[in-house]
């Protein structure tokens, strides 16, 4: 196991713990207050559809209780959430994995990605050590040196943005039932989207 692969996956593990404890923390401290939220649109929509305020038919009343039933299935329950959310992160990987491979012809998935890059620093040791051994002693030690220093930062820069990448992603795990639960309300997508906080 290279370098990448050791700080990716260890930290994967923690991130992965964390996201589900904060996911819980979120959903059991906005419990209530959503269950308001959702009562309180429920009986806007029916007295709205009573009145007509706003038009509304049926195909839009049962469009929104399909919303309902989602956010009910996905905005506090951690097994459902993360079954799709590791469907979208995998397939991200397996994206990215095919990527990063695509230049040394290796294999594609999310178990490659970071083994990609390990890879990668493999070849270029295997490179640096061919050129030194064309060199004397000491400017081949000097090389050897230098390239050390080059490649352990390369793997630890990988490894870094790899993981920044991941704690991203731990915090929107974390956020998803505030965000899932406030997708009930029509016009705070669009001003999410429009400045660009999702």
């Amino acid at each position: 196991m290279g370098v990448v692969s050791w700080m990716v996956g260890t930290a994967d593990a923690f991130l992965v713990d964390v996201a589900e404890s904060q996911f819980g923390a979120v959903a059991s401290n906005t419990g209530t207050i959503v269950l308001l939220m959702v009562t309180l649109s429920l009986i806007g929509v029916c007295i709205n559809m009573a009145f007509q305020f706003r038009s509304m038919d049926g195909a839009s009343f049962f469009w929104y209780l399909i919303k309902l039933t989602l956010i009910g299935l996905f905005a506090f329950n951690w097994a459902n959430f993360n079954a799709v959310a590791n469907a979208v992160i995998g397939g991200l990987d397996y994206v990215a994995g095919a990527l990063v491979s695509s230049v040394g012809g290796g294999g594609a998935g999310a178990t490659h990605f970071a083994g990609e890059f390990d890879i990668l620093i493999e070849k270029f040791s295997q490179y640096l050590n061919a050129i030194g051994s064309n060199l004397n002693w000491m400017t081949g030690a000097i090389l050897g040196g230098i390239g050390l220093i080059l490649l352990s930062l390369l793997g630890f820069m990988t490894g870094i943005v790899l993981i920044f990448a991941k704690m991203m992603l731990t915090l929107m795990l974390g956020l998803a039932p505030i965000m899932i639960a406030l997708s009930l309300f029509e016009l705070l997508p669009i001003s999410w989207t429009g400045s660009g906080v999702i």
